[in-house]
């Protein structure tokens, strides 16, 4: 039976792939072969997720370098971390050439 937890997980991840445009890997890139928890064409997205809402969670620095050596390895162009805090909204940690790449997209 699943836990609570793992049933959040599911969702977010179900989510993000949904929002994203991707599709949610097998065993939640548990395996060696396909990493990240989603990947789309030029994306991989690790997920991470609460059961019960909540207004903070800690985010972890060898989530982010873990992330990239998973899209380097994926050979995805991009990385992202997804937060759900136990409710419906998502939120997305990026790295800073990321950031400047979609600013640049945006005219900024």
């Amino acid at each position: 039976m699943r836990t609570s937890n793992q049933q959040a997980s599911d969702r977010h991840e179900a989510s993000v792939a949904r929002a994203m445009g991707g599709h949610r890997t097998p065993q939640s890139g548990g395996n060696s072969f396909i990493k990240g928890d989603v990947v789309s064409d030029d994306w991989i997205f690790e997920c991470k997720t609460k059961a019960t809402q909540t207004d903070g969670i800690t985010i972890k620095k060898d989530w982010m370098k873990k992330l990239e050596e998973e899209r380097k390895q994926s050979r995805k162009s991009f990385a992202a971390l997804s937060i759900n805090f136990g409710d419906n909204d998502n939120f997305y940690i990026l790295d800073e050439s990321t950031m400047q790449y979609l600013k640049r997209l945006a005219g900024g």
